[in-house]
């Protein structure tokens, strides 16, 4: 069994040595489809009712557009300059991402591989819990620097 989240390359986590407030809040708003409108929002429903359709028949690639809306977000992530402050919660927020795009593909594949998108299915249940803690940290971040 492999670990839920991937390891990044070295640097894939672009810094900056910019801090304080406004570092802080110009790199939430980066992060956060409500603030930047590149950022596609997919939720564990939109992923449910793509492989709904996916295993009914409906549409054979229902997951395709999810998994490049997820794909793409990565990309973004990626260029996000990060301060040092951030950089455990934007490494995790890039683990989560590709982790979930890569399983989002073996749900895709599901015709040809039925273990592997079982798999792909028990960790995008387990990612919840990764995605809830880095909501926590990002809104003990908001906190600490009264970010509204």
């Amino acid at each position: 069994k492999e670990a839920l989240l991937p390891e990044l390359f070295k640097g894939t986590v672009q810094t900056t040595s910019v801090t304080g407030k406004q570092a802080i809040q110009s790199y939430l708003d980066s992060i956060a489809a409500s603030h930047n409108p590149a950022i596609k929002p997919v939720t564990g429903e939109m992923i449910t009712q793509a492989l709904a359709k996916q295993e009914g028949g409906e549409d054979p690639q229902a997951l395709a557009p999810v998994r490049a809306s997820i794909e793409s977000n990565f990309n973004l992530l990626k260029a996000v300059k990060t301060p040092k402050e951030a950089v455990e919660l934007h490494t995790k927020l890039l683990q989560a991402t590709l982790a979930l795009m890569n399983n989002v593909t073996l749900l895709q594949n599901m015709q040809k591989d039925f273990v592997g998108a079982l798999v792909g299915q028990k960790n995008i249940a387990d990612l919840n819990a990764v995605f809830t803690d880095i909501g926590t940290q990002i809104l003990a971040l908001e906190t600490k620097y009264n970010i509204k």
